[in-house]
């Protein structure tokens, strides 16, 4: 494994700007969900574990690893099987 230096998000912000990247487009060049990015960025995200750890270490602002099946990188309209998905009984609508 590489060491590499902890960045602050401040400086990830700083190198957007240098390269006159948005966060969004970074966000969708790598396969996440924009409004994750920017949690992750402002910390409203702990950045823990799933999508936000993956985000933050790619970011460079964490120090952790990234398995291969770790959590996939999330895509819009794309459903998880494995959720059960909300029925008009689960609403409270009959």
């Amino acid at each position: 494994m590489k060491t590499q230096k902890i960045r602050t998000i401040q400086e990830v912000r700083e190198e957007f700007r240098r390269k006159g990247k948005s966060v969004a487009s970074w966000a969708r060049d790598n396969g996440f969900p924009v409004a994750t990015v920017n949690q992750v960025l402002t910390g409203r995200n702990a950045a823990t574990f799933g999508v936000g750890h993956k985000i933050a270490v790619k970011l460079g602002i964490k120090d952790g690893e990234i398995e291969d099946g770790d959590c996939a990188p999330c895509e819009p309209g794309v459903r998880n099987p494995k959720r059960k998905q909300p029925t008009i009984a689960h609403l409270g609508k009959s």
